[in-house]
């Protein structure tokens, strides 16, 4: 049953971002849409900015996924 529902689920893509040392949210969110991970680059890089997430980006390698929200990439942007 569970392998089913799994089947009628949208393929899920994941994505190993590498930020850099002074890389902005908007190279950020512009790797994210190209990698199919967000749609609209805009908005995310938006949402970064007015949460002040765009302050706290850390450095490092994180995975991420096209099922996960805003608020959660932020949050695997910033820890």
């Amino acid at each position: 049953m569970e392998k089913e529902a799994s089947k009628k689920n949208p393929s899920i893509v994941t994505y190993t971002i590498k930020v850099k040392t002074n890389m902005t949210a908007t190279e950020i969110a512009d790797s994210l849409s190209k990698e199919k991970i967000i749609d609209d680059a805009a908005e995310f890089e938006a949402y970064m900015n007015n949460h002040d997430f765009s302050k706290k980006i850390q450095i490092g390698e994180f995975v991420v996924t096209n099922n996960m929200t805003y608020r959660q990439l932020a949050n695997t942007l910033t820890h």
